[in-house]
């Protein structure tokens, strides 16, 4: 696990992919709101860790306003 992980932060990007995996389409507000994120920034920051670090294939769709998840990468979700 990279050393910059911290618990706090695992929680999120875990919420971040149970709700990705559960649902074909997520809306922005409701990654915000599970992932009870303060900052847009936060949320951003993130969701490009998922991709950089990880490989998950998350794809924002413009037209929809929704992310879909692709493939779930290397990231580890304890069920």
């Amino acid at each position: 696990m990279p050393k910059d992980l911290t618990s706090i932060r695992y929680e999120r990007l875990l919420k971040i992919m149970k709700l990705l995996e559960s649902a074909s389409q997520v809306t922005h507000s409701d990654i915000f709101s599970t992932g009870e994120y303060s900052s847009d920034r936060t949320l951003q920051n993130d969701l490009r860790y998922l991709r950089e670090t990880w490989g998950a294939g998350i794809r924002y769709d413009p037209k929809k306003k929704v992310y879909i998840l692709d493939h779930p990468g290397s990231f580890i979700i304890n069920l």
